[in-house]
Protein backbone atom coordinates (compact mmCIF):
# COMPACT_ATOMS: atom_id res chain seq x y z
CA UNK A 1 0.00 0.00 0.00
CA UNK A 2 1.27 3.47 -0.87
CA UNK A 3 1.86 5.66 2.17
CA UNK A 4 0.92 9.29 1.52
CA UNK A 5 1.59 10.28 5.12
CA UNK A 6 4.06 7.72 6.53
CA UNK A 7 3.99 9.18 10.04
CA UNK A 8 0.21 9.45 10.39
CA UNK A 9 -1.88 6.30 10.06
CA UNK A 10 -5.19 8.17 10.33
CA UNK A 11 -4.29 10.63 7.57
CA UNK A 12 -2.91 7.86 5.41
CA UNK A 13 -6.06 5.77 5.81
CA UNK A 14 -8.22 8.81 4.97
CA UNK A 15 -6.39 9.27 1.68
CA UNK A 16 -6.63 5.57 0.86
CA UNK A 17 -10.36 5.59 1.57
CA UNK A 18 -10.71 8.56 -0.78
CA UNK A 19 -9.09 6.52 -3.54
CA UNK A 20 -11.46 3.63 -2.88
CA UNK A 21 -14.45 5.97 -3.06
CA UNK A 22 -13.43 7.25 -6.49
CA UNK A 23 -11.37 10.35 -5.85
CA UNK A 24 -8.96 11.30 -8.63
CA UNK A 25 -5.24 11.05 -7.84
CA UNK A 26 -4.67 14.62 -9.03
CA UNK A 27 -7.22 15.87 -6.51
CA UNK A 28 -5.52 13.94 -3.73
CA UNK A 29 -2.08 15.26 -4.66
CA UNK A 30 -3.35 18.86 -4.73
CA UNK A 31 -4.96 18.39 -1.31
CA UNK A 32 -2.06 16.65 0.42
CA UNK A 33 0.87 18.68 -0.94
CA UNK A 34 0.46 21.64 1.45
CA UNK A 35 -0.18 19.27 4.39
CA UNK A 36 2.82 16.99 3.82
CA UNK A 37 5.08 18.96 6.18
CA UNK A 38 2.41 18.99 8.92
CA UNK A 39 2.36 15.19 8.97
CA UNK A 40 5.96 15.09 10.17
CA UNK A 41 5.30 17.29 13.20
CA UNK A 42 4.79 15.48 16.47
CA UNK A 43 1.71 17.55 17.22
CA UNK A 44 -1.62 17.01 15.50
CA UNK A 45 -2.06 20.59 14.33
CA UNK A 46 -2.80 19.73 10.71
CA UNK A 47 -5.80 17.46 11.24
CA UNK A 48 -8.26 20.35 11.04
CA UNK A 49 -6.68 21.44 7.73
CA UNK A 50 -6.87 17.89 6.37
CA UNK A 51 -10.56 17.62 7.26
CA UNK A 52 -11.47 20.85 5.48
Amino acid sequence: MFRNFPTSYVWDMSVNLSVEMGCQLGEIDAMRAPLKHAAFNLEDGGTFALAN
